[in-house]
């Protein structure tokens, strides 16, 4: 029998043993739950990381107050072929159309005012 500092307990070793057994487990057990924590916490720290730049970026889009460019191209979603076009032309702004071809099937430049008309 061995004797505990901690008052007059007497203990048998099986008793110790299974104490010290125990301690381990319930060690091991507070380490993986430690692991666990710190690694939900890291996840939910770039999952807010990430939409918050997401949330940046959709507003940046809905902020702008003029978009440029040398041409603007409408693309059919499903066969990736150009279906219209809106570019400058010999100085001169032009819309056109084109069918599933890729042939022209509308198209249109400004017209000519004068004055008085």
């Amino acid at each position: 029998m061995h004797r505990i500092e901690a008052g007059t307990c007497v203990t048998s070793e099986g008793e110790v043993r299974r104490l010290v057994e125990r301690v381990g487990r319930l060690e091991r057990q507070n380490r993986r739950w430690k692991l666990g924590g710190l690694v939900a916490a890291v996840v939910l720290a770039l999952a807010a990381a990430v939409g918050a730049k997401a949330q940046k970026e959709r507003e940046d889009l809905v902020r702008a107050r003029s978009v440029e460019a040398e041409s603007f191209v409408l693309m059919d979603a499903t066969t990736g072929v150009m279906r219209g076009e809106l570019t400058m032309k010999n100085g001169v702004p032009v819309l056109e159309l084109y069918g599933a071809n890729g042939t022209v099937v509308w198209s249109t430049t400004p017209r000519v005012v004068t004055q008085g008309h």
